[in-house]
Formats: structure tokens, sequence, C-alpha cells
């Protein structure tokens, strides 16, 4: 659950909520590289100060980048704003002269696709690379010619090389059929609202009567009513996904705005590509 609400937030009461604790976090790295600190001495200053990041563990270069360059933060895409457009515009401007002073071209940004650390293998479960060989882009998973990703050593059977082309025109495809009606989107868990009702009763009745309960009874019950608000505030996804593919029609061209509010994960398999929506939703074989 951690990994489908953006750091610095959380669901309460089926809304999308700033977590307090988290946005002093978020601030602090904003306002740190403001002051001319390299995202290399932000992550330093985190991890000194034993914060830990997202996922738990140290702070790494791309962890704090992705804070950084996440619109989220300046209220996009039904987030309440922890820091303004003004904040948000000042890092994205720096950001880019940094580049320019260490030589990254404009062309060199542009080769980043959107999707970059999204794709993965559907045999073994890891990420694609992005590889470049005589001038052509191609992906393929990093363990096919490496040993590791089975328990016997031996390395991914997963061959497949596919493209930069391929991908987005599958993503076009996949945004046109929710368009035309084809895909119905609609988050994977239903949601209950009565079924919240009764688990808060029930917390409550537990913490007025904690000596009677085991702590892990009182924790299973936090966590029905953690999931079940989380279910409920998918609708907020669902919209987006919806409202998104609507205001474009259909296309033939590849959008990365779009596509950033429509998918969160491509896996590659034998038979073409699954995309998972951003409301977890699967989409089998565009």
């Amino acid at each position: 659950m951690r990994n489908r609400i953006t750091y610095g937030y959380k669901i309460r009461d089926g809304e999308i909520r700033i977590d307090e604790n988290q946005r002093e976090i978020v601030l602090k790295i904003f306002e740190s590289y403001l002051e001319g600190n390299s995202i290399r001495q932000v992550m330093q200053e985190l991890n000194e100060a034993g914060i830990p990041s997202p996922n738990g563990e140290l702070w790494v270069h791309g962890a704090v980048g992705n804070v950084l360059e996440n619109n989220r933060y300046a209220g996009e895409n039904q987030y309440p704003a922890i820091i303004s457009k003004e904040m948000f515009e000042q890092v994205q401007a720096r950001r880019q002269e940094i580049s320019k002073k260490l030589g990254r071209t404009a062309k060199a940004e542009r080769e980043k696709p959107v999707y970059n650390g999204m794709v993965f293998c559907g045999e073994c479960g890891r990420k694609y690379w992005r590889l470049h060989n005589r001038e052509r882009y191609f992906w393929n998973c990093n363990l096919h010619y490496t040993k590791g990703c089975k328990e016997n050593g031996e390395p991914c059977k997963d061959s497949r090389n596919i493209t930069d082309a391929e991908i987005q025109k599958a993503y076009i495809r996949l945004q046109n059929r929710i368009f035309d009606g084809e895909i119905k989107v609609k988050q994977p868990v239903e949601c209950n609202p009565k079924k919240l009702e009764i688990w808060k009763s029930k917390y409550g009745e537990m913490l007025e009567n904690a000596d009677c309960y085991e702590d892990w009874s009182i924790a299973d019950v936090i966590f029905r009513i953690a999931a079940e608000e989380y279910a409920q505030s998918r609708g907020v996804e669902d919209a987006t996904i919806i409202r998104t593919a609507a205001a474009t029609g259909r296309t033939a061209v590849f959008q990365p705005e779009n596509f950033k509010r429509i998918v969160r994960k491509i896996i590659v398999t034998k038979t073409g590509l699954d995309f998972e929506l951003t409301n977890g939703q699967k989409i089998r074989n565009v």
C-alpha cells in the first residue's frame, strides 16, 4: 500500500491528504536544493539525520531526484499542494541550469522516456534495461544475459527486444480503447463504505476496552481500516484515467503527460505488453 500513494501523502476518509510528518521532509528537500545544495548533498543530509526514504531504506540520488521532479507536490493531479508552484518552477529551472553546465544537452534529456524504470519482464519480474547500440535503442530484460534470476542460477529465458516505438504504439492503443469504452476503467478492489464504518466502530470499541484485546488484534483492525480507506480513494484514480482519455480523444500521437496519469507499470510477456493502470487495474495483451 505504501507504493500506491505519493510520498508525503496519505489516505483518510477516502481522500488524499498531506502526511504532516512527511510534509516536513518534502519541504526540507526542496528548500535545501534551492539553498544551493546538490542532490547528493541533500541525500547525505537526509541519511545523516536518520530519515528513511519512501521505501524505508537509505536515500539515494534517484529518490531525491524523483521528489524534486514530482509536480504533485505543487498541487497537480488531485493532490493537495505541499509547495508553491513558484518553488517547483524554481527547482526545475535550477535543475536545467545544472544540466547545461554539466553538458547534458536537451537531446540527451529527451532520450530518457517517461516510462524509464517502469518496464518489467513477465518471465522473471525484473526491470528491463534501455540499451543503445549503433544509434538504435531497445529494451531487454537485464537478467537475460546474466545469472541469478532463477533459484538454479540460470539466466532469464526472456530474449525479447522491444523498441520505444512498440511501447508507445501499445500505449496509444490502450488510451484509445479507454476512450472508446472498450476498456472499462474500474479499480480491481470493490470498496464498501458500510464495511469501513463497521471497522471504525470496532476500532473505537477496542480502544475503550484495550485491556481486553491483544495488540496484534488491534493492529489488524487498523490495517483493515487503512485498506478500506485506500480502496475508496482509488475512485479518484479511476476518474483521472477516464478524464485524461476523454480530454484527448482518439489519437495517433504518444503524449508523455497522459501516460503518467494513466499507467503505472508495463510488463513484457511472450504474447505482448500488459499495462498496469494507476488505479491498480491490469490490462492484458494491449
